[in-house]
C-alpha cells in the first residue's frame, strides 16, 4: 500500500509538474489567437492590451512581435506599426507581417520606406500579385508614376488579367487625374465582377471627377453603400452646381431659359434645409445659390445672400466672387463690382470670363485706363484661333472676338467715336459676315447721329439672325431716335416677353416709359446792361408743358413767355400764353401754336417745321405772327412784327456741325430786316470727361428803316469765334454734373459807325440729377457795341427740364 500509494503519488505529482509545463504555452498560444480574433472582430484596444501583455513576459518572442504588429496596422496606427519594424527580422518574417509594414509606411508617406519592403516581398517571389500592386500603388503616392507603371509591367503576362491589377491601373490613372481612363478601368472590372464594390466606388468618384455627377449619383444610389452619406450630398450639391451653369449656357426655348436655373435652385433649396449637412457643405451650397440667383437675373438676392454670409471675401471661391460682383454690377454699384472681380481674378488669373465682367465695371466707373488696358491684355493674351492638336480643323476664337468687340466699345465708351467706328469697319473687312461685329458698328452709327447708316445695318444683321436680342434691342433704340414709335412699341411687348429681366431691355423700356411722361421745361434769364438798347434791366421767362403722347405722334402743349426791359422813356412787360400741339413722326418735327397777351390783344400763331433730309441733312422753317422776336422797346410804341426763318444743318458727324438760317421780319411800321446767320461748331479735343470745342459765328442784316424808336441800323455785319470747354466734373450712370465755360471775341461792324470789338464770357453749370430731372445755372458777361457805344451787360440763367 505504501509503494502504492507513493508510486500513485509520484505519478500524480508528475503529471501535475507535467500538466503545469505544458499548461503554459497552451495558455500563452490561446491568448494570441485571442488576440487575434479580438482584432479581427474589430476590439483592436481589447488585442493590442493582451499582445502588449505577453510582449513584456516574453519580449523576444518573434510571433508576438509579428501578431503586434499587423494588429497596429489593422488599427491604423501606422507609426507604431513601423517602430517595430527594425526588431522584424526581414529575411524570416512572414510574408503578411512584410505587406503590413510595407501598407503601413505607405500610409503614412514613407515612400521608399514602404517600396523598401515591397520589393523584399517580389525578392521572396516576383509572382506576388500584392507586392506588386503595393509597389506600384506607392510609386504612385510619390507622384513617380514612371516607376508605378515600370512596376505594373513587369507583371507576368499569365496575371495580366487579374481584376485587381486592372483596379490597381485604374488608381494610377486617377493619380495622374486621367480620369475618363480610370473611368474605362473601373468599368472593365464592373463588367466582369457587377458587385464589385471597391470598382463601383471608383466608377461614382471618376464621373464625379468628369463633371458627370448625375451619372455618379444614379449609381450611387443603386449601390448605396458604396458611398457615405456625406458623399451622396456632395453629389447632389454637384448636379445642382451643374445644372445652375448648364441653366445659364442652355439654348432652351425663350419660354423655358430659365427652367433649368429654376430647378437647380429648387433643389440647393431642397439641401440647404437639410439638418445634417456640415459647415462647410452648407457654405458652398449658399456659394451656388448666389450663383444661381444672379444668373436668374435676381441679383438683389443673389447680393443679399452674399452680405448674409458675413464672411471674409477673401475665403470665398472665385467663381462666387464674379457671379456677386456681376449682380452688384447690375445694381449699379461698380465700385464693389470693381473689386469683387479683382479679387476673383487674383485667385484665377487666366480665367478671361472674369476680365470680361471687370472691363464693364471699370467702365461704368469711368476708369478709361484700366478698362483700354484690359481690352489691351485679352487681345494680347487670347488666341485669334482654337485648334485641337492634332486636328486639321482650325476655328476662330470667340473669345477673341469678344475681347476685340470690347476694345472697340471702350472706345466709343469713352467718347473715341470715330475710332471706334474706323476699328469696328475695319474688323467687319476682315469678317464681313460677322454679325456681332455688324451691330457693334450699327451702335457707333447711330451714336454718332448716323440714323439712317444705323438702321440699314441693324436690317442686315436681323435678317441673318432675327432674334438676336442685342440686335433688336440695338435697332429699337434707333427707331425710337427715329422717331418711330409704332414698331419701338411692338418690339418691347415681343421683348419683354421673354427678356424682360435683361438689363439692355429694361434700359430699353425705360427709356421708352420715359418717351411716353409728360414734361415741363422752363427757362429763364434776367441781368443788367449799361446801355439802354434792350434795356437796362431785363429778364425773360419761358415755361412750356407738354402733355404725354397723343396717338404715338402728338402732343399737347401749353405755355407761358413774359419779358421785361426798363428803358429812360419807361418799361415794357410782354406776357403771353398759348396752347398748341408737338408732332413727332420719323424725319419730321413740327409744332403748331396759338397765344395771346395775358393783358388782352391780338392773337399770334407760330409753326415750326424740321426734316431730317438724311443723316448728313436737315432743313427747317419758321412762320410767326405778332412774334415774340419784337424788340420789347418797339413792342412800347405800338409795333408789333411777323417773321419767316428757312434754315439748313450739315451734321457730319457729332463732332462738327454747320448751320444756316435766313430770316425775313415784317414790322406794323413799315420797317422790314433781312438777316443771314451762319454759325459752325467744330471739337478739337475730346477725352473722358473734357471737350474743348471750336465755335465761330457770323451774322449780317440790312433794314429798310432806321428811324424807328428801336434799334434798327441799315445794315450791319458781325463775325466771332471762340472756344467751349467742358468739363465733366461727375458721371454715374443718370447722374452727371458738369461746368461749361465759353468764349468768344469777334466785331461788330454797323452802318454809320465805326467798327468794334466785341466779346462774351459764359459760364453754366449743369446737373443731370436722374433721368427725368436736369437743372442749369449760369453766368453771362457780355460787351457789344450799338450805334458806336459800347454796352457792357451781366446775366444770369437757369432752368429745368422734368419728366413726370
Amino acid at each position: 500500500m505504501r509503494i502504492s500509494g507513493y508510486l500513485l503519488l509520484l505519478i500524480a505529482a508528475s503529471l501535475g509538474a507535467t500538466g503545469s509545463i505544458a499548461a503554459e504555452p497552451d495558455a500563452h498560444l490561446w491568448s494570441r489567437e485571442e488576440a487575434i480574433e479580438l482584432a479581427r472582430n474589430g476590439d483592436f484596444d481589447e488585442a493590442l492590451s493582451t499582445l502588449g501583455t505577453l510582449r513584456e513576459a516574453d519580449p523576444d518572442d518573434p510571433a508576438l512581435l509579428h501578431d503586434e504588429t499587423v494588429v497596429l496596422a489593422w488599427a491604423g496606427q501606422n507609426r507604431l506599426a513601423l517602430d517595430n519594424a527594425p526588431l522584424i527580422d526581414a529575411k524570416n518574417a512572414p510574408d503578411y507581417v512584410i505587406k503590413a509594414v510595407a501598407r503601413s509606411a505607405r500610409d503614412i508617406g514613407e515612400f521608399d520606406e514602404a517600396a523598401r519592403w515591397y520589393l523584399t516581398l517580389l525578392d521572396r517571389a516576383a509572382a506576388n500579385l500584392d507586392a506588386r500592386r503595393g509597389l506600384a500603388m506607392t510609386f504612385a503616392d510619390a507622384g513617380d508614376f514612371e516607376k508605378a507603371w515600370g512596376a505594373l509591367n513587369e507583371v507576368p503576362l499569365e496575371q495580366r488579367d487579374d481584376l485587381t491589377l486592372v483596379l490597381t491601373e485604374a488608381y494610377l490613372y486617377e493619380g495622374e487625374r486621367r480620369f475618363l481612363e480610370a473611368l474605362a478601368s473601373y468599368q472593365q472590372v464592373i463588367a466582369a465582377q457587377p458587385d464589385n464594390k471597391a470598382a463601383i466606388r471608383g466608377a461614382a468618384l471618376m464621373l464625379r471627377a468628369v463633371l458627370m455627377p448625375r451619372q455618379a449619383l444614379t449609381l450611387a444610389l443603386e449601390y448605396p453603400d458604396v458611398l457615405s452619406s456625406e458623399e451622396i450630398v456632395h453629389l447632389e450639391a454637384d448636379v445642382a452646381a451643374l445644372q445652375i451653369r448648364y441653366g445659364a449656357q442652355s439654348y432652351y426655348p425663350e419660354s423655358r431659359r430659365h427652367e433649368g436655373t429654376d430647378l437647380a435652385l429648387s433643389k440647393v433649396d431642397e439641401l440647404l434645409a437639410r439638418p445634417d449637412l456640415d459647415s462647410d457643405m452648407r457654405l458652398r451650397l449658399r456659394f451656388d445659390r448666389m450663383v444661381a440667383l444672379t444668373n436668374r437675373l435676381r441679383t438683389t438676392e443673389a447680393i443679399a445672400e452674399f452680405e448674409a454670409l458675413d464672411v471674409d471675401a477673401a475665403i470665398v471661391p472665385a467663381y462666387a466672387l464674379a457671379s456677386v460682383g456681376r449682380a452688384y454690377l447690375s445694381e449699379r454699384q461698380p465700385e464693389i463690382a470693381r473689386d469683387l472681380l479683382e479679387l476673383a481674378i487674383a485667385k484665377e488669373p487666366e480665367n478671361f470670363h472674369f476680365k470680361f465682367q471687370l472691363f464693364f465695371a471699370y467702365t461704368d466707373l469711368r476708369d478709361e485706363t484700366r478698362a483700354i488696358g484690359l481690352a489691351e491684355e485679352l487681345l494680347a493674351t487670347l488666341p485669334k484661333l482654337n485648334q485641337v492638336p492634332g486636328s486639321r480643323v482650325v476655328k476662330g476664337n470667340r473669345a477673341y472676338l469678344r475681347a476685340a468687340i470690347m476694345y472697340g466699345l471702350a472706345r466709343a465708351n469713352f467718347d473715341q467715336l470715330a475710332d471706334s467706328q474706323k476699328y469696328f469697319e475695319d474688323l467687319l473687312a476682315k469678317a464681313p459676315h460677322n454679325t456681332d461685329i455688324r451691330h457693334e458698328l450699327a451702335n457707333v452709327y447711330r451714336w454718332r447721329g448716323w440714323l439712317d447708316r444705323s438702321l440699314s445695318e441693324y436690317a442686315q444683321v436681323l435678317a441673318v439672325e432675327p432674334e438676336l436680342m442685342s440686335a433688336r434691342v440695338g435697332n429699337a433704340h434707333a427707331r425710337l431716335d427715329y422717331r418711330d414709335y409704332a414698331p419701338v412699341e411692338k418690339e418691347l411687348r415681343a421683348l419683354g416677353e421673354h427678356y424682360g429681366d435683361e438689363p439692355a431691355v429694361k434700359n430699353l423700356a425705360d427709356r421708352w416709359q420715359l418717351q411716353n411722361l409728360q414734361e415741363v421745361v422752363t427757362n429763364v434769364e434776367f441781368g443788367e446792361s449799361s446801355g439802354p438798347t434792350f434795356g437796362n434791366d431785363q429778364y425773360n421767362v419761358d415755361v412750356a408743358w407738354f402733355s404725354r403722347p397723343l396717338a404715338r405722334k402728338y402732343r399737347a402743349l401749353v405755355f407761358t413767355h413774359d419779358a421785361y426791359a426798363d428803358f429812360p422813356e419807361g418799361s415794357e412787360h410782354r406776357r403771353r400764353m398759348g396752347a398748341g400741339v408737338e408732332y413727332r413722326h420719323l424725319r419730321w418735327l413740327a409744332t403748331a401754336r396759338l397765344s395771346a397777351s395775358r393783358d388782352g390783344g391780338s392773337a399770334g400763331f407760330r409753326g415750326a417745321a424740321n426734316y431730317r433730309f438724311s443723316d448728313l441733312w436737315s432743313f427747317g422753317a419758321i412762320l410767326e405772327t405778332d412774334s415774340n422776336a419784337t424788340p420789347l422797346r418797339g413792342e412800347r410804341a405800338g409795333v408789333s412784327s411777323d417773321l419767316v426763318a428757312l434754315s439748313a444743318a450739315f451734321a457730319r458727324n457729332e463732332s462738327f456741325d454747320v448751320r444756316a438760317q435766313l430770316s425775313y421780319q415784317d414790322y406794323s411800321d413799315q420797317n422790314a430786316s433781312n438777316s443771314f446767320l451762319l454759325r459752325a461748331r467744330k471739337r478739337l479735343i475730346v477725352r473722358p470727361g473734357f471737350r474743348l470745342t471750336a465755335t465761330g459765328e457770323a451774322f449780317t442784316d440790312n433794314r429798310r428803316r432806321d428811324d424807328v424808336v428801336y434799334f434798327s441800323p441799315k445794315s450791319s455785319f458781325s463775325w466771332s469765334a471762340g472756344l467751349r470747354y467742358d468739363w465733366l466734373m461727375a458721371r454715374r450712370y443718370d447722374f452727371g454734373l458738369t461746368h461749361t465755360v465759353t468764349g468768344n471775341m469777334g466785331q461788330y461792324d454797323q452802318s454809320g459807325a465805326d467798327a468794334d470789338s466785341v466779346w462774351s464770357l459764359n459760364y453754366e453749370f449743369s446737373a443731370d440729377l436722374n433721368n427725368r430731372l436736369s437743372t442749369h445755372l449760369g453766368l453771362s458777361r457780355r460787351s457789344n457795341v450799338y450805334d458806336g457805344i459800347r454796352e457792357n451787360g451781366t446775366f444770369y440763367s437757369g432752368g429745368f427740364r422734368w419728366k413726370f
